[in-house]
């Protein structure tokens, strides 16, 4: 029966492998040995590419992940920032919108549709107190004449007071 063994002699590794021989009278032990000294080096080398290669596939895929985090949240961050610049500088702000026809782009178009609303409104309420403004101001300048008239001539004559409540 063949037995296979892994020995060191001094410095050396070594394979072993023994097998008893038996042809006709002759009873013997063959044996093969092979140094391992090769075979372990290569072994080492391999563990320590391994061990780099791992690391540098654990860099490059942290590396990889997050430009492409970076990549997928810019629209989020175009949105905040436009969101943050209406808050400072007015209704002028809009998201820059990209060709894409995700969630995302949907969102930046539906704030750009709100933000032309909201503008829109406040340009209409503007115009509306100042044509509101401008037509208020005629009665009251007439009134305001008729009472200092009044106020002037009036007062004191029960006659003229009666006809301008009247």
């Amino acid at each position: 029966r063949a037995m296979l063994l892994s020995l060191w002699h001094l410095e050396d590794h070594l394979l072993v492998m023994r097998s008893p021989l038996i042809s006709g009278d002759f009873r013997g032990t063959i044996e093969i040995v092979n140094n391992l000294e090769t075979f372990d080096q290569f072994s080492a080398m391999i563990f320590w590419v391994m061990v780099l290669a791992g690391c540098g596939s654990v860099l490059l895929s942290a590396l990889g992940g997050y430009l492409l985090v970076k990549q997928f949240l810019k629209p989020v961050q175009s949105l905040a920032d436009a969101i943050r610049n209406v808050k400072h500088k007015g209704l002028h702000e809009r998201v820059e919108q990209h060709g894409d026809k995700d969630e995302l782009s949907r969102l930046a178009a539906l704030f750009n549709d709100l933000m032309n609303e909201l503008e829109t409104s406040f340009k209409q309420q503007k115009q509306f107190v100042e044509d509101a403004s401008h037509e208020l101001r005629t009665p009251i300048s007439i009134i305001k004449g008729h009472l200092s008239l009044l106020d002037r001539w009036g007062k004191s004559d029960p006659q003229i007071l009666d006809k301008s409540l009247t």
